[in-house]
């Protein structure tokens, strides 16, 4: 399964990112096609989650990886655990987008800067410092 040619069809390809995102939304992981063991990865996967969408997009990848063994035993009935390292995992960051500039600019921040507040942000641009005594926005 090392063989990575399969990564020029443009149809394999399209496979693979439906096979990352079936992963993505069921497991909650951010599996990168640029994984050295992305094939093996999601043969796991396949098997740990018992999902039929997985699994039948997993079989038209590996039509694409020219692997016929591997489709044949995901449709067999094998309940094995499988363990996943978590280092050849990525987990997915939940944190919550930072604020955009207009809602910065929304905020009217200001700055002390030298006894005196400026404004953080103006025409867009966010406060840098001071200039011979004159505020300066980058």
């Amino acid at each position: 399964m090392n063989d990575r040619s399969w990564m020029i069809n443009p149809k394999a390809v399209r496979a693979a990112k439906q096979c990352i995102q079936i992963v993505r939304d069921e497991l909650g992981v951010k599996l990168l096609l640029s994984n050295p063991g992305f094939l093996h990865l999601l043969t796991e996967y396949a098997e740990l989650t018992d999902s039929e969408a997985l699994q039948a997009s997993l079989a038209e990848l590996m039509v694409f990886a020219g692997v016929g063994n591997t489709a044949a035993k995901l449709n067999a009935t094998d309940n094995t655990v499988v363990n996943i390292r978590q280092e050849s995992a990525i987990p997915m960051d939940t944190s919550p987008a930072p604020p955009t500039v207009k809602e910065l600019i929304d905020n009217n921040e200001t700055i002390e800067c030298g006894g005196k507040m400026y404004q953080r942000w103006r025409d867009g641009k966010e406060f840098s410092g001071l200039y011979r005594g004159q505020p300066t926005y980058r």
